[in-house]
């Protein structure tokens, strides 16, 4: 569809469905190859309704597009964008995504499981730890002491942040 990074899914899967797409795009000349008229001639000549499609598809409102072909009984819909999940109505309701704080990047909405549980309000308990920030409780539950940690941090062996920066 038109604008940005809108894409249109649909789907083809009987013949009836052909003849309401070429209806709906008005029964170009190429659509009329008799070749077309069944599955495996639509199959052989994919590049050509592909293209066909596309350069068709780019010209139409595709939410619209998209109504009038679920109309005429056209599996179709809008392609996700997975940049932009965090935004479905659905995933909303469901509380799919909660938001987490991170120290770095601040605040942004993190996925969380498929279900709900009644006695669990949110998933996310905290942001993802950011480069060595759990070092000294680490190395300390496993023996060492304060210095030992200090000196392999001066040794660079560990750090809160990558050599070279």
């Amino acid at each position: 569809g038109r604008g940005d990074e809108k894409w249109l899914a649909l789907a083809i899967t009987c013949d009836e469905e052909w003849a309401s797409l070429c209806a709906e795009l008005g029964n170009p000349d190429w659509m009329q190859s008799p070749k077309l008229t069944t599955a495996d001639g639509r199959r052989e000549a994919h590049d050509l309704i592909d293209d066909q499609l596309s350069a068709w598809a780019a010209e139409q409102e595709l939410e619209e597009v998209v109504e009038r072909l679920l109309a005429r009984g056209i599996p179709a819909a809008t392609v996700a964008d997975a940049k932009r999940g965090n935004t479905h109505p659905q995933f909303s309701a469901r509380g799919f995504f909660e938001d987490v704080d991170h120290p770095v990047v601040g605040t942004h909405p993190i996925c969380g499981p498929p279900f709900r549980y009644a006695t669990v309000k949110h998933w996310q308990r905290s942001p993802t730890p950011t480069m060595g920030q759990h070092n000294h409780e680490v190395l300390g539950e496993l023996g060492l002491s304060n210095a030992e940690i200090e000196q392999l941090e001066t040794d660079g062996v560990i750090g809160t942040k990558p050599t070279g920066l």
